[in-house]
C-alpha cells in the first residue's frame, strides 16, 4: 500500500479518509535527503538551470475566475450583497480566466505554476502541512461566520451599544533598521488616530513627490474627514477610522501633509 499523507493530529474517521487527487499517485517509500552543503543559498543567484516537461490534459470541471478591472472593483468592492443581485455584475464577476477574448478561457501561468509545484511535492514527497496547531494570521473583517467574530473579538473593540461597530486596535508605525535588527517605530497620534484610510481611486495620476527614496510609496497632501465609525462591507458592520476626503501630490489649503 503506497504511503498518503494524512493529519495526524486529526481522528481517523468511521469508514477511512476521503483523499485528495494527487494522493492516488504512488508516493517515494522514503524521504529523498541530500547533502545540504551542495544545495545553494537561497539569498544568492546560482548560475544553474532547467525545465519541467510537463503536458496537461483536463480531466473534470475546472473553473478560474478572471482578474476584475479597476472600474468594476471601485463599484462593486464595497458592495457584494448587491453585486449577487445584480445580474449583469454577477455575471462579469464569474467570467473564466481570459485574456481578450472572454469567449476563449485559458489557464493562467500561475495556476500552472502552482499544479507543477504539487508534482514536485509528490515526487520528493515534500508536501508539509501542520507544522503548527496557530495560522500565522488571517484577514476576516466583515465576515459573517464564527471566523469573523473571532477576528474581531481580537483585533477590534466593539462599541458598547452599538453590537456592530468597533474600533481597531492596531496602530500606525514605520520599520527602522538599526544595524542588523529591524524596530517599529509608532506613528504619531493625530485628531485620536495614527493613520487614515485612502482609497485607491483617490490617490492623484502623475509622478507625486517619492517618500523617503521609496518606489512604492509617495507624499501626499490630504484633506481628512472626521474620526468616527465608518460604514465598510455594504454596512454590515462600522469601523472606526478617519477617511480620507481629497488627495493631492502638491500642498493646497486646509490640508496635511502625509508622514
Amino acid at each position: 500500500m503506497n504511503p498518503k499523507h494524512h493529519n495526524p493530529t486529526k481522528k481517523r474517521p468511521k469508514g477511512g479518509w476521503a483523499h485528495a487527487p494527487y494522493n492516488f499517485i504512488p508516493l517515494p517509500e522514503k524521504v529523498v535527503t541530500v547533502d545540504t552543503e551542495t544545495i545553494p543559498c537561497h539569498d544568492i543567484f546560482a548560475e544553474k538551470t532547467g525545465y519541467i516537461d510537463c503536458a496537461m490534459e483536463t480531466r473534470s470541471p475546472l473553473y478560474t475566475r478572471c482578474a476584475l478591472n479597476p472600474e468594476f472593483f471601485r463599484e462593486w468592492s464595497d458592495n457584494i450583497r448587491g453585486l449577487m443581485q445584480d445580474n449583469d455584475a454577477r455575471n462579469e464577476y464569474a467570467q473564466f480566466f481570459h485574456l481578450d477574448d472572454a469567449h476563449t478561457p485559458v489557464i493562467p501561468g500561475s495556476s500552472l505554476r502552482g499544479m507543477v509545484r504539487t508534482l514536485v511535492e509528490i515526487v520528493g514527497y515534500g508536501k508539509m502541512q501542520w507544522v503548527t496547531d496557530e495560522p500565522l494570521v488571517f484577514r476576516a473583517v466583515g465576515d459573517t461566520t464564527s471566523l469573523g467574530n473571532y477576528y474581531r473579538g481580537h483585533l477590534l473593540i466593539q462599541e458598547e451599544n452599538d453590537k456592530n461597530s468597533f474600533t481597531p486596535l492596531m496602530l500606525a508605525g514605520y520599520l527602522e533598521k538599526q544595524g542588523s535588527r529591524w524596530f517599529i517605530r509608532p506613528a504619531q497620534t493625530i485628531d485620536g488616530t495614527t493613520f487614515a484610510r485612502i482609497r485607491i481611486e483617490q490617490i492623484p495620476n502623475g509622478k507625486p513627490e517619492e517618500w523617503h527614496d521609496c518606489k512604492n510609496a509617495c507624499r501626499l497632501w490630504v484633506r481628512l474627514g472626521k474620526y468616527d465609525y465608518q460604514p465598510v462591507r455594504g454596512g454590515f458592520i462600522h469601523l472606526k477610522y478617519t477617511p480620507v476626503l481629497e488627495a493631492r501630490a502638491q500642498d493646497t489649503p486646509n490640508s496635511r501633509k502625509s508622514s
